[in-house]
């Protein structure tokens, strides 16, 4: 291995230690093919087999902690194993140390989540600033059904997070009117563009409709699939994987700004 990090690759480049095709190349961002040579330190570095990626979809159960090392903290400092599952248990061990989640949800939330060993992918869909769309399944602790005056509120001048520095955050919301058990707490769709922690939760409880639960089931352009059973995780198809792909490193995201 020529470079052991992407801080040694940079300072390869500024040196113009680097050439692309016997030119020296000092953009640290240069698009290469596999049919280019490349040289660094006028070594030529062979052509490897492209990386396998792998692409995964889970539907959280509740009881799971979003979290690769299962410790927690303790009362007086240090920490302890916390024998909960995590996410990360449900993946087939042969891909586990590969497959990372985009993004997380709460130990109690259920739903959704995509795990891939795709770095650009991953950044693209999981950063803030690429506005990407994620519409959660709110029930509600009342029957009433979400008031016009806080989908409002939601969708117009939007609600602080006092936890978050003071944010303000919208939010698409509507009402499930063929909930078939609405003694059990209105539903309501909820659909965010951020990822501040525990988004949903304040934003609901800000309006004055606290969740009793909460479900994730688009994320991006992935619909949860309706065969996938709580608990259980598979590998996403390559109809999934172009999809994802297409909507990640598109040119302009169609998103509503301000979200």
């Amino acid at each position: 291995r020529i470079c052991q990090n992407r801080k040694q690759a940079a300072i390869k480049c500024s040196s113009k230690l680097v050439r692309i095709n016997h030119q020296e190349c000092t953009a640290l961002a240069q698009l290469v093919h596999d049919y280019d040579q490349i040289e660094i330190d006028g070594i030529l570095i062979e052509h490897h087999q492209p990386i396998r990626h792998v692409y995964y979809v889970l539907n959280k159960p509740r009881g799971c902690l979003s979290s690769r090392r299962n410790m927690k903290q303790i009362k007086g400092g240090g920490t302890v194993v916390d024998h909960r599952p995590t996410i990360y248990d449900y993946i087939p061990e042969k891909d586990r140390p590969y497959a990372n989640s985009i993004g997380r949800l709460d130990y109690d939330t259920t739903g959704l989540m995509i795990f891939t060993s795709d770095g650009v992918l991953c950044d693209r869909l999981a950063n803030p600033r690429y506005k990407v769309a994620k519409i959660y399944r709110c029930t509600l602790r009342t029957p009433e059904p979400l008031s016009d005056e806080a989908i409002n509120q939601l969708q117009g001048a939007g609600v602080k997070l006092p936890h978050a520095r003071g944010a303000i955050v919208h939010g698409k919301a509507w009402n499930i009117v063929n909930n078939e058990n609405p003694e059990n707490g209105a539903v309501v769709d909820l659909q965010i563009f951020g990822g501040y922690t525990h988004q949903v939760k304040h934003m609901m409880a800000l309006v004055n409709r606290p969740l009793r639960l909460l479900h994730r089931r688009v994320f991006a352009n992935l619909e949860l699939p309706s065969d996938l059973k709580e608990g259980e995780c598979r590998a996403m198809s390559h109809e999934e994987i172009d999809d994802l792909l297409k909507l990640a490193f598109q040119q302009q995201n169609e998103l509503q700004p301000g979200y």
